[in-house]
Order: C-alpha cells, then structure tokens, then sequence
C-alpha cells in the first residue's frame, strides 16, 4: 500500500497524473487482452514488474513508499516478440537476442519501431518527472539533471534505500 500523504501530494505535483492500483507481475503482459483482463480483475490501472518487491521492503521496514510509473507499452498495444525475447531478467536489453529474433519475425520490425518510440516518450516524461523532486526530509532523491543514464538514478534511489535501511553492502 503506498503512502496515502505523498500520493496526495505528489497528484498536485505531477501535472496529468493518475492515481490507480498498480499490479505487480513476474512477466510482462504482452496482448491487449490479456492487459484488459488483468484490468478487469485487479482494477489496477498499471501493470510493473518491480514495484511490487519495493512495497514489500518499505512494508516489512514500516517506510513509507509510493511508486511512480511511466508507461512504456500502453494498454491497447502488442510487445512484439521481438521486444519480448530481447528482455533479460534485469530489464536491460540484449541486443544481440532482439536482432537474432528480428531475423525469424521480420514482420514485428513496425510494432518493434512503434514500441522504441513508446519507450522513449516514457523515458522523456520519466526525466520531467525526475527533474521535479529534491531530497528532502521525506527520503526522495535529487535526481541528476543529466540524461546520463537511468541505470545511474537507479543506483542512486538503491543507495539511498540500502543507507535508511542502515544496510552495509
């Protein structure tokens, strides 16, 4: 359950947000339809495959959490196959996997292009976002202002749970 007090505030904050059940999952939800029935089901507005084990930690802790998401493969999209068979287990792609895959589906190059310019609309409002929050007293980090990497903010919102956790890897 996310921290009702900084959802509310993070609505006034975040033009266009929407605030909505996220449900977390082991794979990705690649048909439409099976995106509309996890919908039907959960009434969760938004499918991810991490927050949910952030939850957990913040939870078993008593720290208060909220996860923000920016949607990569909107609801009435396919992933393409050779999307899907580019993913390695940490989210990262492997390149060599998605063209080997492009080789034996070469009618998935369109929903192939369509889903990179999802991905980096995503990426685009992810940075817009990031840019709008300091560190503070309630632990939301100052994200760097460089479009630098992702991987890099990831290392620095996991460095920041590991210190408030008190963890010493």
């Amino acid at each position: 359950m996310t921290d009702r007090n900084w959802s509310q505030n993070l609505l006034q904050v975040i033009p266009d947000s929407i605030y909505g059940k996220i449900v977390g999952v082991a794979d990705p939800i690649a048909y439409p339809e099976a995106k509309r029935a996890l919908y039907q089901n959960t009434g969760a507005v938004a499918v991810d495959m991490e927050s949910h084990v952030v939850a957990s930690v913040a939870a078993a802790n008593g720290l208060p959490f909220i996860a923000i998401r920016i949607i990569t493969d909107p609801a009435k999209r396919v992933l393409p196959k050779v999307a899907l068979a580019a993913m390695r287990p940490n989210g990262t792609i492997n390149f060599a996997a998605m063209l080997r895959s492009l080789m034996k589906h070469p009618d998935d190059l369109g929903l192939l292009i369509q889903t990179a310019r999802d991905a980096f609309a995503a990426l685009a409002t992810l940075s817009r976002v990031c840019a709008m929050f300091e560190f503070g007293d309630r632990y939301i980090p100052k994200l760097p202002q460089s479009p630098s990497s992702i991987f890099g903010r990831r290392r620095a919102t996991a460095s920041l749970i590991k210190a408030k956790l008190g963890s010493s890897r």
